[in-house]
């Protein structure tokens, strides 16, 4: 039985859309590689920084309940909110101690400060 289109994405896989408006039931986190995503409301006005496009390239987006995400050939996966913070707050426990913050804006990472989805990233992006 083959899933339905999206729904791969919508359980926290990397999936890739051709055409597909996910309505969004709860707040999550979006990340995005491809083509195009235009994000919009509950009444469908659009969302600051939600037209994402190949310059972007891989990034992430908060979504909330009610949003609705137009993507057309991308590679998507939505992860819920409380899920993300769990994982990452995991990584910081499993690896705290051997943490070498080689940049001083990290110097006072705690899982409540904003630099710590900052942190996060670089982390991730140096993979």
């Amino acid at each position: 039985m083959t899933d339905a289109v999206g729904e791969k994405a919508l359980n926290g896989e990397w999936e890739r859309i051709s055409n597909k408006c996910f309505e969004i039931q709860e707040d999550m986190v979006m990340t995005f590689e491809g083509r195009s995503c235009n994000l919009a409301d509950a009444e469908g006005n659009p969302i600051p920084n939600g037209n994402l496009g190949p310059t972007d390239g891989l990034t992430k987006r908060e979504v909330k309940a009610g949003y609705r995400c137009y993507v057309m050939r991308a590679s998507v996966k939505f992860e819920k909110k409380n899920q993300t913070l769990l994982q990452a707050q995991t990584v910081c426990d499993r690896y705290a101690s051997s943490f070498v913050l080689l940049d001083p804006q990290f110097a006072r990472l705690d899982s409540r400060s904003e630099l710590f989805g900052q942190f996060l990233d670089h982390l991730t992006s140096h993979k």
